[in-house]
Formats: structure tokens, sequence, C-alpha cells
């Protein structure tokens, strides 16, 4: 299968001065809404050090591999965020860092806050063919996100 293709076309610098939200902030990761309205991107960049610089040598690095997998998913008309950009800062073949640029849709729950909202309605009874519809796309979903 051919790499993904690393684009680097949004000046994010500039969207950054317009409106720069601190989504998540982990030593591992960094997520940050850029922009506003129907401009607005999600910029997140992963950070390693440690065990995991180490374990990325000559690998491709995450947001390239998260990147494929949404163009992939969009390809197969999954509902997904739209991937824009990757790019990743190597130094001796370890990636030190990775970044990864996706559309940002407003109206639409993480994996994890669907979870939580699953879990809040424990009196709902479900049939056995929407519980399997619904871990169906529980694994879709962490498939495309991780």
């Amino acid at each position: 299968m051919p790499r993904v293709p690393v684009v680097a076309s949004l000046d994010l610098e500039q969207l950054a001065r317009a409106s720069c939200r601190v989504l998540k902030n982990e030593p591992a990761a960094l997520v940050e809404l850029l922009g506003t309205g129907s401009a607005a991107v999600v910029r997140k960049t992963y950070r390693n050090f440690g065990l995991r610089l180490l374990q990325t040598f000559l690998r491709r690095p995450r947001a390239e591999r998260e990147h494929r997998n949404l163009l992939l998913a969009a390809a197969r008309d999954l509902p997904c965020t739209p991937p824009i950009a990757c790019s990743a800062q190597r130094s001796l073949g370890f990636v030190r860092s990775s970044t990864l640029v996706t559309g940002y849709l407003p109206a639409v729950s993480t994996f994890k806050q669907a979870m939580a909202a699953a879990r809040e309605r424990p009196g709902q009874r479900r049939s056995e063919e929407h519980t399997s519809e619904l871990q169906s796309q529980f694994r879709i979903s962490y498939a495309v996100f991780c």
C-alpha cells in the first residue's frame, strides 16, 4: 500500500493567531482547536520521549498512521473527521513529534463520551441485534481513532 502523502497547505500559524483553544494538554499529546467557524481545524501533536521515543525508530509516525486510517475510513463512507495534513519531526531515525491536522466537526461526541453516555442509561434494555450493532460501531470507531 502506498505511503500517505504529507501535506502542508494550511497556514496553521495564521489560524492559531485568529483563535487557538487547547482541548487537551498531556505530556504525550497536545490537541488544539485552531480558527473559527467553517475554517476551524484540529491540530494534534504527539510527542515522543523515553521508551516511546526508542519504539519509533524507523517507524511511521503516529500522526501519519492516524491520517492514513482516516483516509481509509472516509473512502468507505464511515463517519470520521476529515483528514487534512500530517507531518513529523525526526532525529537520527527517531520520531521526536508528529502532527495531524483534521477538520473540526462541532456537533460530534468523542468515543469516550459515547461510551460514558451508554453506561449512564443502565435501565434501558437493548435487543441482541441492537447490542451487536453498537459493539460493531464501537469497534470501527476505536479502530479509526486509535
